[in-house]
C-alpha cells in the first residue's frame, strides 16, 4: 500500500528524496499524489521549507504534490512556521488569510440553530464580498512591470469593443 512505503520511506535517510518519491510514482493519480505528499511531511515534518522544496523537485505532477504537502504541512505547523519567503507577494493573500481565519474560528450557523451571522452570510452563503478593482492586475504582484496578467484576479479590460471582467472570462469566450 502506498501510505505504509511512503511512512516507511520517509524514515529511510539511506537513499535521496528523489528516488523514494519517484519509487511513489510522479503523482499524475491521487493515491501517487497522497504518497509523496505523505512522505515529504513526514520527512520534513518540522521544516515547512523542506518538505515544499522535496515535494516539488520531481519529473512528475509536482505542483499538485507541492500543494497538497503544503496544506499537510501547513494545518500541521501553523501559519507561524512558514518561511516569508513563502507569503510575499502571495497573490489574494488577504482573501486567503481571510478565509483561514473564518474557518479556524468556525461560524455558528447550522439548520438545527437560530444563530444568525450577517457578515458570514454575506461572505459565504450570498457570496457578497466586496471586489476590488484594479485597471491591471498582474499575477505576482499588482503592478509588476513585464508581468503575466492575473486569470483570477478581476480587472476589466476591452478586446475588440468588448469588456471582460478577468482574463479567465477571456480565455473561456
Amino acid at each position: 500500500d502506498i501510505i505504509d512505503l511512503a511512512v516507511t520511506l520517509s524514515e529511510d535517510r539511506s537513499r535521496s528524496d528523489l528516488d523514494n518519491i519517484h519509487q511513489l510514482g510522479e503523482g499524475w493519480v491521487g493515491e501517487e499524489t497522497l504518497g509523496i505528499s505523505l512522505y515529504c511531511a513526514l520527512k520534513y515534518q518540522n521544516d515547512f521549507s523542506a518538505g515544499i522544496i522535496a515535494a516539488v523537485n520531481h519529473k512528475g505532477d509536482s505542483d499538485s504534490t507541492g500543494a497538497v504537502t503544503g496544506n499537510i504541512l501547513g494545518a500541521l505547523l501553523g501559519y507561524n512556521a512558514i518561511d516569508d519567503q513563502w507569503k510575499e507577494d502571495l497573490e489574494l493573500s488577504d482573501v486567503i488569510l481571510e478565509i483561514a481565519d473564518d474557518l479556524c474560528h468556525g461560524c455558528q450557523i447550522s439548520e438545527y440553530s437560530h444563530y444568525r451571522d450577517e457578515d458570514w452570510e454575506k461572505k459565504y452563503i450570498y457570496m457578497r464580498r466586496p471586489v476590488r478593482q484594479q485597471p491591471f492586475v498582474f499575477f505576482w504582484k499588482e503592478n509588476e512591470e513585464n508581468g503575466y496578467l492575473s486569470n483570477w484576479y478581476r480587472c476589466k479590460f476591452t478586446v475588440d469593443d468588448f469588456e471582460y471582467l478577468h482574463v479567465e472570462q477571456y480565455m473561456m469566450a
